[in-house]
């Protein structure tokens, strides 16, 4: 059963309607729920972020070892300085069902080890060494879910610690009883991942406040991302809250690392560009994602969290979505140029995650995380069925043409 069908369509009229792109130029909608709330099927609800259950990536310090490359020809795991936002990186993986993927079926099975980083193409592999499977990786920034913090294609995030740091909010307490040591644990992992990843969103959302300021931007968007900012930091307090509650004690943001003064974007179509890929791609795979995680979970706190969540994060991918539109009716082809070059690799931004294998797969759900198949799906669905359908409609129709009433139908 899709638990999510009716989730996905009254998003695409959510997203459509902010774009102001004529509804019928969307897939037929069959059974849409209008309004803009969220809706899920069943009495369980979906979240978190997924991952890959089968695989374990772990990044450089291998000695140096021979494969073959994707045309047979001989290679070494040597990596490649960075360039144009590129970079090589040697990935490792557990054998699967006992024998070492090709470099075709390993990109299924490869976490990057930089945080939101996607795979480019594996170069090299697979060089068994101590157990795992070896392979060269070109590797690039952007595939963070929801709205990361970017600086020179690598998204940044505070580290965590072990210490009250004013985060938690003590309300939202997960039932942690008839689970052992090692499964919280991971939990508290798993949620912290994403109470730093909500942390960061803070900071991209304020620079993003700025370069609307910087454009020109009308007011109602400008005060739409400050109060996203807003929500930010109240998804941030929840996951730590669920975190703490699965540790046992207490853990919040270390100080956040900008580094320095923050760049603005330089023009609007790198603007465009910038929230297409964050906004209109992450915002709304993430608010489809945690849609699938609250479908699945039934611990009471953990479905409060996420029914927030998946809520907020859909008006946030509302506003990348209305401000694209307001970017391409006001700079034209260049823009629109812009924003077109992004959905036709839309698949590269899709975030992968990592499912941490000490959490059994009956457990997952219902604690509000997802295994790494239905990550996976869940992803590819929302690309088909609600980001594509919404990019083909805002760049083949003029924008604010129509917009369609978002009363109950």
């Amino acid at each position: 059963m899709d638990l999510t069908l009716r989730f996905r369509h009254a998003m695409l009229r959510r997203l459509m309607n902010a774009a102001g792109v004529v509804a019928l130029a969307a897939p037929a909608l069959h059974g849409a729920a209008c309004g803009g709330v969220v809706v899920v099927e069943g009495d369980n609800g979906t979240g978190g972020a997924g991952g890959n259950a089968d695989s374990t990536s772990i990044g450089t310090s291998f000695p140096v070892g021979s494969g073959t490359n994707s045309s047979g020809s001989g290679c070494t795991l040597t990596g490649s300085a960075a360039s144009g936002g590129q970079a090589q990186a040697t990935e490792c993986i557990p054998p699967i069902n006992g024998t070492c993927p090709t470099q075709y079926n390993a990109t299924m099975y490869i976490v990057p080890s930089v945080a939101c980083s996607y795979v480019v193409s594996v170069d090299c592999g697979p060089v068994p060494q101590g157990g795992s499977c070896c392979y060269m990786v070109t590797e690039e920034g952007g595939g963070c879910p929801g709205r990361p913090f970017i600086v020179d294609d690598t998204a940044r995030s505070a580290e965590a610690v072990h210490a009250e740091c004013g985060w938690s909010l003590g309300v939202l307490a997960p039932d942690t009883r008839g689970l052992d040591a090692d499964v919280r644990r991971a939990l508290a992992a798993a949620w912290t991942g994403d109470a730093l990843l909500e942390h960061a969103s803070i900071a991209a959302f304020s620079r993003f406040s700025l370069e609307l300021m910087a454009m020109g931007a009308p007011a109602d968007l400008v005060a739409a991302a400050h109060q996203a900012a807003l929500d930010e930091v109240r998804h941030a307090r929840i996951c730590f809250a669920l975190a703490q509650g699965y540790a046992g004690a207490p853990i919040g943001p270390a100080a956040f690392p900008f580094a320095g003064s923050i760049a603005l974007s330089a023009d609007l179509a790198s603007f465009a560009a910038a929230t297409a890929r964050e906004g209109c791609i992450g915002e709304t795979l993430s608010a489809i994602i945690a849609a699938e995680q609250l479908a699945r979970a039934t611990d009471p706190a953990v479905r409060r969290a996420l029914s927030a969540i998946a809520e907020d994060e859909s008006r946030h991918a509302e506003l990348a979505w209305r401000t694209v539109a307001w970017a391409i009716e006001r700079g034209g082809e260049p823009v629109r140029a812009a924003v077109a070059a992004v959905i036709a690799g839309a698949a590269r931004y899709v975030p992968s995650v990592v499912v941490d294998t000490a959490i059994p797969p009956g457990i997952l759900g219902s604690h509000g995380r997802l295994d790494a198949a239905s990550a996976r799906d869940a992803m590819a669905r929302a690309l088909d069925e609600v980001v594509r359908p919404c990019f083909a409609s805002l760049l083949q129709v003029a924008p604010r043409a129509v917009v369609v009433a978002s009363a109950a139908a």
